[in-house]
This record gives C-alpha cells, structure tokens and sequence, in this order.
C-alpha cells in the first residue's frame, strides 16, 4: 500500500504497536529514540523488518518525515498471507531469524 507523508509527519511512534514493514519510495526520514536522532532513512531504505519475527511488538523508536515522502507500507497480516502460501519465504524467515538469535 502506498502512503504519503509531509514533512513533519510522524509514521511511527515508539510504543505503538509494530503491524507493517515500510520501504522508502521518496523522501527522507529521521529515527528517534525519545529525542536523541538514530539516522536518518532515505529512498531505497527500509524499516520493519523485525514485524515478522515479533508479531506482538511494538516499535522501539519514533520516525518522522523530514521532507515530503512515499513510502510503500505491507501490512503484518498481509505478510503473513503471502508467508503462508510461500515455503522460500517460510525458509528465509527462520534463517533470517535465526541471525537474528546469534547477534
């Protein structure tokens, strides 16, 4: 799904639940933890990619748009549907987590 944000507009919020993986289009986004600034994002990047393996989660950091942005949001439920049906994408997953596990 694709979604539009003006600067200054907050996608997530820390502590809110964590229901969609976001690939940037467009734009630029900063990460915040509280007010300390973590990085900025910027087309090509990505954020969410923990969704899958913590579907009970919440987002640990707040990220805002610095600048008009696109964004293409896949919704947890609808990952799961696609996962489901896919035993490559089943498999990159554990692997995934997996690494994740061993960090």
């Amino acid at each position: 799904m694709q979604r539009e944000y003006a600067a200054g507009d907050t996608l997530v919020k820390a502590g809110a639940p964590a229901d969609h993986i976001f690939l940037i289009a467009r734009g630029k986004l900063t990460k915040y933890s509280g007010e300390r600034m973590l990085g900025n994002l910027t087309d090509g990047d990505y954020f969410g990619e923990q969704v899958p393996l913590e579907p009970d989660g919440t987002w640990s950091f707040t990220v805002r748009a610095v600048s008009n942005t696109t964004v293409l949001a896949l919704p947890l439920r609808t990952f799961q549907e696609i996962a489901e049906r896919s035993e490559s994408l089943r498999s990159h997953i554990a692997a995934y987590s997996a690494r994740q596990k061993r960090r």
